[in-house]
């Protein structure tokens, strides 16, 4: 189930963050998600995101809030005054690029 979608800078609209819950059985999982939108207009997942169980969304809550602190109190040189320049689908460090 669907419950809110970020759009992602810089992709005109054909790329969100979804957050989501599912329900596997008797498993519940929220999930945080890329989908891209292909030239039918249709939206797919990615395999980039993440599947937490409800009991951790207070600590991912925590852990987004230090990370906006972090950004606000210039953890990066100009991350308080510059906009990121870094391109939506740029890999993040250390991870393997996607096949």
């Amino acid at each position: 189930m669907l419950v809110a979608a970020l759009p992602v800078p810089g992709t005109d609209g054909a790329v969100e963050l979804r957050a989501s819950l599912s329900r596997q059985r008797d498993t519940v999982r929220a999930h945080l998600r890329t989908w891209y939108r292909d030239g039918a207009g249709r939206w797919h997942p990615t395999r980039r995101g993440v599947a937490v169980e409800p009991a951790q969304l207070g600590e991912l809550v925590a852990l987004v809030t230090t990370l906006e602190r972090a950004y606000v109190a210039g953890a990066l040189p100009g991350s308080a005054t510059e906009p990121d320049t870094t391109p939506a689908d740029a890999p993040m460090p250390g991870t393997p690029p996607a096949t």
